[in-house]
């Protein structure tokens, strides 16, 4: 039986197709996959609070309802993640709205493994606009499927953690790192040291 949220602002304007959502457990607490027809259109990070999760998902996608079974692989995956062993996050994203230019930053980004990151300039490069290091921050900065497309192993080009735009900031993005360097280590970016952040060992 599905349980359709309750909106708590103005609804948004959306793409054609059946909203839906699931939450998935995790050891940080639960977090959140929406999708649009068969294809993962967000995902939000774990949050220790059931109910405020429960209450940005109203907000954001008030015609969403909810389906237990939804996308069933992509939670196994991420329970794999949480604990440490190695998963991949095979689904198809819903990226309609995006331009050429931030599907293959997002392309790029999604194929950095655990363990490794990559600077804005370099993940510009890797899409053949070396100059474009901007305009990657700025399509990191609006992904809408944090950790399925890991957006916190990019950094910058100094090596800090910069920003991250999804739930909890930096703080989400140190103990994501942190928690892949205890699984899978933690490799040195091209000419530089490990990023500041990455081997603080108070989260995770």
């Amino acid at each position: 039986m599905s349980q359709r949220l309750q909106p708590t602002r103005t609804r948004l304007c959306r793409s054609p197709g059946r909203w839906s959502y699931r939450f998935v457990p995790t050891p940080w607490g639960p977090m959140a996959l929406v999708a649009r027809s068969d294809r993962l259109a967000a995902t939000l990070l774990p949050d220790a609070d059931r109910q405020r999760l429960a209450a940005t998902l109203a907000a954001r996608w008030p015609e969403a309802t909810l389906d237990r079974r939804l996308m069933p692989s992509l939670a196994a995956a991420l329970a794999d993640y949480f604990a440490g062993r190695a998963a991949r996050f095979d689904v198809d994203i819903d990226l309609d709205r995006r331009t050429p230019f931030q599907r293959d930053v997002l392309e790029a980004c999604r194929r950095i493994p655990p363990g490794e990151v990559v600077t804005y300039g370099q993940l510009a490069a890797q899409v053949g606009r070396p100059r474009a290091a901007r305009a990657v921050g700025q399509t990191m900065a609006a992904n809408p499927v944090p950790l399925v497309v890991p957006c916190h192993r990019v950094v910058a080009a100094d090596g800090s953690l910069c920003g991250f735009s999804a739930a909890g900031g930096l703080d989400a993005k140190r103990r994501l790192l942190d928690h892949e360097r205890r699984f899978w280590g933690s490799k040195e970016l091209e000419g530089g040291p490990v990023p500041r952040g990455i081997l603080h060992e108070g989260q995770g």
